[in-house]
């Protein structure tokens, strides 16, 4: 499992202070830097970098953490609202099958872009690539490379996350990423940590400090469906703490 902090502090100790923010990828935790274009320079100096000095950047950090790593390039801090506008315009159009967007700006025109798709076909790729075409140039910009990744259909949803934490409470994070794992085989470390981290800010999910286990919280068990069939979240629970017992 990948930590952020522990990247920021590499990037710290190597004084690549030209990185601007890192943001791990939930997907595939590829690790992505954040480097504004006033700061790439023909040749590195302190404070700037080179291109060539970002591609020896990005493989000292897959040496380093054995993760992918991408160079996102952007003007200033009004391409994070571009990036989430452009999101949310797709997402409206495609019912939320968009997981994830990234732009990176190869001048000031040109956008290059890396999308995440849920259930990607040829088809719906063909109708996103035109549609995110149109709405670039409505924006006086010009898409530039398209990279995209296909987002696996076998998730749990939020109810069905919470409804298997609420039978195994208090649980680590090693317990439940075996326990979801049973009936989602593509959930990964990174996604797990990463819904984790929405549903506590979303105040579904509280984690105990003392022993880094989560709970739920009153209003995510409010949400939870329960009854008294065999295979109700209260029974299971029952069942669960009885084996932790024995």
């Amino acid at each position: 499992m990948i930590n952020i902090d522990e990247i920021k502090s590499y990037l710290a100790n190597k004084k690549k202070t030209y990185v601007a923010d890192v943001r791990i990828r939930p997907s595939d935790e590829t690790v992505m830097l954040y480097v504004s274009q006033d700061r790439i320079s023909p040749k590195a100096h302190s404070g700037l970098a080179s291109l060539r000095q970002l591609n020896n950047l990005k493989k000292d950090i897959i040496q380093k953490f054995s993760r992918n790593a991408e160079v996102i390039l952007f003007q200033n801090d009004a391409q994070k609202e571009l990036e989430s506008g452009f999101y949310q315009i797709l997402n409206r159009k495609f019912g939320g099958q968009i997981v994830s967007l990234y732009i990176s700006f190869r001048n000031q025109s040109v956008v290059d872009a890396f999308i995440e798709v849920a259930n990607l076909t040829g088809q719906l790729q063909t109708e996103i690539s035109k549609h995110f075409s149109s709405v670039l140039e409505d924006a006086d910009f010009q898409l530039g490379s398209l990279s995209w990744r296909d987002s696996p259909a076998d998730l749990p949803t939020v109810i069905a996350l919470l409804r298997v934490i609420k039978v195994l409470q208090p649980v680590s994070i090693t317990e439940l990423i075996v326990e979801v794992q049973k009936s989602y085989s593509s959930v990964s470390d990174g996604w797990l940590n990463h819904k984790l981290d929405l549903l506590r800010k979303k105040g579904l999910v509280l984690r105990q400090k003392i022993n880094n286990t989560y709970v739920l919280s009153g209003e995510a068990l409010s949400v939870i469906p329960v009854g008294a069939r065999r295979n109700s979240s209260d029974i299971e629970r029952a069942l669960a703490l009885g084996r932790k017992k024995w």
